[in-house]
């Protein structure tokens, strides 16, 4: 009883939007149950338009230069895959190695031969490598390897901290 209640509202539903019933057309009579709509021409090539493909491909070629300039904008990109800095400082620490911001950048650089790759990243690394080598090696704390890190890549902008947790963050002064 429901059922039929129900398939009426449905069929009046289906009246009212002029929505054809597509259930009346199981019985062996299809096609007198079947509102047809009316018929849309076949796609023919020569209704084309040759510019459209002239110019999907010019704003393609304006794309792929817009991500060429950004790529080259990116520089020192980090070295390890999937393996996030938090993973890297574990790895670190358990090898006893230090874990500090500077060590983590040398290390996500390099690659699995223990160079840097590109020129730029090289000479990045060798400028801290430099600047730590001028301090004496028992003065050589975590903050000095800090410091050494801030003066070579630049203060830290908003309010993130590369190559840190995401739990990190600077302390405000």
């Amino acid at each position: 009883m429901q059922s039929t209640v129900r398939d009426g509202m449905v069929g009046m539903i289906h009246e009212m939007m002029e929505i054809p019933n597509m259930n009346a057309g199981i019985g062996p009579d299809f096609s007198s149950n079947v509102r047809m709509f009316p018929q849309v021409e076949p796609f023919s090539t020569q209704q084309l338009d040759e510019t459209a493909f002239v110019r999907t491909e010019d704003v393609a070629w304006v794309l792929a230069d817009k991500n060429k300039r950004n790529r080259e904008q990116q520089g020192l990109l980090h070295r390890t895959g999937r393996t996030s800095f938090a993973e890297l400082r574990r790895e670190l620490a358990s090898k006893g190695e230090a874990t500090d911001r500077m060590s983590v950048f040398v290390k996500s650089r390099q690659d699995k031969s223990g160079r840097a790759p590109d020129e730029e990243t090289a000479e990045v690394i060798s400028q801290m490598e430099q600047r730590l080598f001028d301090v004496p090696e028992p003065e050589q704390t975590q903050a000095v390897r800090e410091r050494v890190f801030t003066s070579v890549m630049g203060p830290d902008g908003h309010g993130r901290v590369p190559d840190a947790c995401n739990s990190h963050r600077p302390q405000s002064p």
